[in-house]
């Protein structure tokens, strides 16, 4: 069963991703890079765009499981070994179904993921994340989310913390390439777009992994 690895960076350091072993690719926003897998990218949409771009471009060569992640773990508790990377996320590749660390919320539970979080979050998504003000509350997360993934957004939420998973190939095939491109144009025009941030809460319904 074949697994690659696929990488969204800016300017953070790369030499732990370098692998004999692994199949790794590097979609690269930032400064040049010296790696043998590298695809350089507008620096538009965060790592969202990243993922919907690989998906996207190989929609029908697609590994068997795909580990999406941010270059920079260590900044979500993550050790910075790509060995045991993959080993956290992937327990076991003959019976890996989507993913094996996501977190599971009730509505009501946390801000981050509540149907408004863009809303009450609208201080910290300016300063911290340089979201221009009126694209923050352009539209409110549970409305894009019902609009875009599912038609009722879930009481239960489970999600991929910090955005970064392994999905299978059968769920990403759940959808059809034209879903993932409509996705990618919401993010193709801003370096911060607010949808980027309800893409972060929204992979695991994405691929249909509730299913």
């Amino acid at each position: 069963m074949h697994v690659q690895c696929v990488v969204a960076r800016y300017n953070e350091p790369i030499e732990w991703l370098k692998s004999n072993h692994h199949d790794v690719i590097i979609y690269n926003k930032g400064g040049s890079i010296d790696f043998s897998n590298v695809v350089a990218l507008p620096n538009v949409g965060r790592e969202a765009h990243t993922y919907l771009y690989h998906i996207i471009n190989n929609y029908d060569n697609l590994s068997d499981i795909t580990m999406f992640t941010q270059a920079k773990v260590s900044d979500h508790g993550h050790t910075q070994n790509l060995d045991e990377l993959l080993k956290k996320f992937i327990d076991n590749t003959s019976n890996f179904k989507f993913s094996s660390r996501y977190e599971t919320y009730r509505l009501g539970q946390s801000r981050c993921i509540d149907p408004k979080f863009n809303l009450y979050e609208k201080d910290n998504l300016i300063k911290s994340h340089a979201i221009s003000p009126q694209l923050v509350d352009k539209i409110m997360f549970g409305e894009w989310f019902e609009k875009n993934i599912m038609d009722q957004y879930p009481v239960t939420l489970h999600l991929f913390s910090h955005a970064i998973f392994a999905v299978s190939k059968k769920h990403i095939l759940s959808r059809p390439k034209e879903f993932y491109e409509k996705l990618l144009v919401q993010l193709s025009t801003e370096n911060a777009p607010i949808e980027a941030h309800f893409l972060e809460r929204s992979w695991f319904y994405v691929f249909n992994c509730h299913i």
